[in-house]
């Protein structure tokens, strides 16, 4: 009788266990903490950050605060990224529903606000930038982010033409 009531309490335990773990992968796999903003793991904008120290001529004083600048502007632009997609993605799921007019009309008011939103904070980086250089530095500044905007659409239409030449807009991957 006492290993009838031993094996009972063994295999409570062993169901309780098995329980709890799968309680615990389930909650690790579907809530996944927000990961920790570390620029250095991103290659290039640290080549983009010592091509700019080295072309402006920046002296350490300035070196500390463009770096300062450049990490509180990446945590403000995570964060705005961040809504964009959790209402990019509400946005597609309310497409399936018919009957959901005037929330999607909501929530694409809301997703152009957060481009605006960007948009404004990259300007607002530039300006906060721009007011650590020195005259001969800011025109330095200027120039070189002119370059970067140009070769950027430029980038972007050569990519545009290589997309229909191949015929991926059709499909036809």
């Amino acid at each position: 009788m006492e290993y009838v009531k031993k094996y009972k309490w063994a295999l409570g335990g062993l169901i309780v266990m098995v329980l709890l773990n799968i309680a615990t992968l389930v909650t690790i796999w579907t809530i996944q903490p927000p990961q920790p903003f570390i620029p250095e793991e991103d290659p290039l904008q640290g080549r983009v950050q010592k091509f700019m120290e080295r072309e402006l001529n920046l002296s350490d004083q300035q070196v500390q605060t463009f770096r300062r600048l450049r990490m509180e502007h990446m945590q403000e632009t995570r964060a705005l990224n961040t809504k964009l997609h959790q209402n990019r993605r509400k946005f597609y799921e309310a497409l399936s529903d018919s009957t959901a007019h005037s929330k999607r009309d909501s929530l694409a008011r809301i997703i152009g606000n957060c481009y605006v939103d960007i948009e404004r904070s990259m300007h607002e980086h530039f300006a906060e930038l721009k007011s650590v250089l020195g005259p001969e530095q800011q025109q330095k500044f200027e120039e070189l982010t002119r370059q970067s905007l140009w070769m950027q659409r430029h980038e972007g239409q050569r990519r545009g033409r290589e997309y229909r030449r191949r015929g991926e807009y059709r499909g036809n991957r």
